[in-house]
């Protein structure tokens, strides 16, 4: 059955927002396009080192969550109020 014309898309106007290549509208992204032009852009800001870390949960992330969990933080509550994104960014 096809959606009618009122129900809500099943996608984020988010993800309408990042498709393709903001920089070239209407261009698709590659990663290893990507990759070069990033690295590219920063040596010519005078970056002496560019690199692209996956999006993925980061390999600390039970020691910083058993950090918080014992109470180590202390007061610094930006610390345990988002350690759950800080340590995965798709979240």
């Amino acid at each position: 059955m096809a959606p009618s014309s009122k129900e809500a898309p099943q996608h984020s106007a988010l993800q309408n927002h990042f498709k393709g290549d903001p920089l070239l509208p209407g261009e698709s992204t590659n990663a290893t396009n990507d990759t070069a032009r990033v690295r590219s852009l920063a040596f010519g800001e005078g970056f002496n080192m560019a690199g692209i870390a996956s999006p993925g949960p980061h390999p600390e992330h039970a020691r910083m969550q058993d950090f918080v969990d014992r109470g180590y933080a202390g007061t610094m509550s930006y610390l345990v109020n988002r350690a759950q994104e800080r340590m995965n960014p798709k979240l």
